[in-house]
């Protein structure tokens, strides 16, 4: 029988408060509203059941893989961790596929939320100060730097350039 998973990639079970987990820099999808409340009654009733997966930081913190609403409606409770022993690269194509899979929830975006007449309001907002400026190649990809830079609390707008 062929396993599954990868023979090196050391696994370790912890239990600690969810509030000190790190959220995911990509960390793009939010939960339907009843998606979160089912995770909520779930947590209530019987705790988290279903471990966190995360990976250890340069800087000794855990940043979440799998299991960001968990960990939000934990709070400072005690959940269990499944913790990966690999870097940033080798954790990507597991947040990756992590966020992929197809039983995952409806969710929905903070930015497909925006009007063109949102985020222009938002840009005058802006005040004068340090931006920047990221050719990002095509749509898909500026949603997702977008949304990524938005969870870090950076207020950010959205430019789309032509050429003539």
């Amino acid at each position: 029988m062929r396993t599954m998973s990868s023979p090196t990639l050391k696994r370790e079970l912890r239990w600690m408060k969810a509030t000190l987990l790190k959220r995911h820099p990509l960390k793009l999808r939010a939960a339907a509203p009843q998606d979160r409340k089912r995770v909520e009654e779930q947590i209530e009733q019987l705790g988290c059941v279903t471990p966190i997966i995360a990976h250890p930081r340069d800087d000794g913190s855990l940043e979440i893989l799998d299991g960001h609403l968990r960990a939000e409606i934990a709070g400072e409770n005690l959940v269990p961790v499944v913790v990966l022993e690999c870097d940033n690269a080798a954790s990507a194509p597991i947040f990756a596929a992590l966020q992929q899979r197809s039983d995952r929830p409806q969710v929905t975006s903070r930015y497909a939320k925006k009007t063109p007449a949102d985020l222009v309001r938002d840009a005058e907002k802006i005040p004068a100060s340090y931006q920047l400026l990221v050719d990002c190649g095509a749509e898909p990809q500026q949603r997702l730097l977008f949304d990524a830079l938005e969870a870090q609390g950076l207020r950010c707008r959205v430019l789309t350039l032509t050429t003539s």
